[in-house]
């Protein structure tokens, strides 16, 4: 059962990859939702308001994602012009354009009172909790692998390719463990298990060493640089 649930995850994992390789938009769609995530930090968004942003952020993302699968599918079913193939298409990318303008419209609502705080505060950027920011940097961590192995276009998401996830989300648990837990125990437990990830890696011949190093600067770069920046002193 677990070696069918991996395989399914790569499998789907993979059409999110495809989608980041091969479609501009897509790209462009989870660069926006890095860069969201990082204002909603700047800005102090509230737990609520964060989980609507995503959620309608997420939205855009997952119609794009079917834009692209429906206009493969009629380019692979009617490769020659047509007339009802162009209409699937504009019905497709109508469904894009509702969900990109909702979520924009929504964004702004729900942003613009904290952006007229962060002003009235004199641009000082909000601190947080470290499990949340622990948490945001393994999101921001995941999108920019994927953005990265799209830009390198080699391996599947769980084997191979440029840079190493598990690495980059190894290295990033240990950044969050050094700065989260006060547990010598508990944080050697962390460090040696997200040592022992990223060299079963190179053991297992799934990535090369320059791939696993590339996967423990990405983690440890993205997840320092949140607490240096968001973490309370």
């Amino acid at each position: 059962m677990p070696a069918k649930f991996v395989k399914s995850l790569n499998y789907a994992i993979e059409g999110i990859l495809h989608a980041a390789k091969t479609q501009r938009h897509v790209r462009i769609h989870f660069l926006i939702i890095i860069f969201l995530l990082i204002i909603c930090f700047i800005l102090g968004v509230q737990k609520n308001d964060f989980i609507i942003v995503s959620l309608i952020a997420a939205l855009v993302i997952v119609s794009e994602i079917f834009n692209s699968a429906v206009e493969t599918l009629v380019d692979m079913v009617s490769p020659r012009r047509n007339e009802m193939a162009r209409v699937t298409k504009d019905m497709a990318a109508g469904a894009v354009l509702i969900s990109a303008g909702t979520a924009i419209i929504a964004a702004c609502y729900i942003l613009l009172p904290y952006f007229e705080t962060f002003y009235l505060n004199g641009f000082n950027i909000i601190k947080h909790e470290k499990g949340d920011i622990a948490l945001s940097a393994m999101m921001i961590v995941t999108l920019s692998v994927i953005m990265i192995k799209s830009y390198f276009g080699k391996g599947t998401p769980l084997r191979g390719g440029m840079p190493s996830g598990h690495s980059a989300l190894s290295f990033s648990a240990i950044v969050s463990a050094l700065y989260t837990f006060d547990s010598i125990f508990l944080i050697s437990a962390i460090v040696i298990i997200g040592l022992a990830v990223s060299l079963s890696r190179v053991i297992q011949k799934i990535h090369t060493p320059l791939e696993v190093f590339a996967g423990m600067m990405t983690g440890t770069t993205i997840t320092w640089g949140m607490f240096l920046v968001f973490a309370a002193r």
